[in-house]
């Protein structure tokens, strides 16, 4: 787990280093060694919000993220695999974190494509519901609808970095 004691963190955060095309390896600096892992750290616990991350959430979210990577290989240059597939995850891991993944296996269930509207319902805010017909503006807007709670009126934004709110 990301702890502060040494042990742990040599486990799951290894002295990084470089394979360079000389064939040499570029270890870090000790001083650069510790602010990538200390950055890292930060990472996974201020966006994941994994205070002390373990080895199978590690794994979990590196292959969701290579699952993440084929669908959208498979979709660019073979048509759609999945039509409810979805990136269960806010964020990507670390990219040092995506190893050992040349035997996975990718299976998707190709299911049934949305129909236009629903695609609609599912990336327009409410306050764009007048761009559908009323039976689905009413969807988006009535107390009583069956999915009112995928619009909310109040939510928080993620700025990650940006300065204004229309960047989020």
């Amino acid at each position: 787990m990301f702890g502060l004691d040494k042990e742990s963190d040599e486990e799951l955060l290894p002295d990084a280093s470089c394979h360079c095309e000389n064939g040499r390896d570029a270890a870090w600096t000790p001083s650069v060694n510790r602010a990538f892992k200390d950055h890292k750290r930060g990472y996974y616990s201020d966006k994941m919000k994994y205070d002390n991350i373990s080895k199978d959430e590690l794994r979990e979210q590196a292959e969701g993220y290579v699952r993440a990577i084929q669908w959208n290989l498979h979709y660019y240059y073979h048509g759609c695999c999945s039509w409810s597939w979805f990136y269960p995850h806010h964020y990507a891991p670390y990219i040092s974190d995506v190893t050992d993944f040349a035997d996975m296996q990718m299976n998707f269930e190709l299911n049934e494509p949305f129909h236009p509207f629903e695609q609609l319902l599912a990336v327009l805010p409410a306050a764009s519901a007048d761009c559908l017909p009323l039976c689905f503006q009413e969807l988006m807007c009535e107390p009583s609808s069956p999915i009112i709670d995928f619009y909310p009126k109040k939510f928080e934004t993620d700025l990650n970095g940006k300065k204004n709110d229309w960047e989020a």
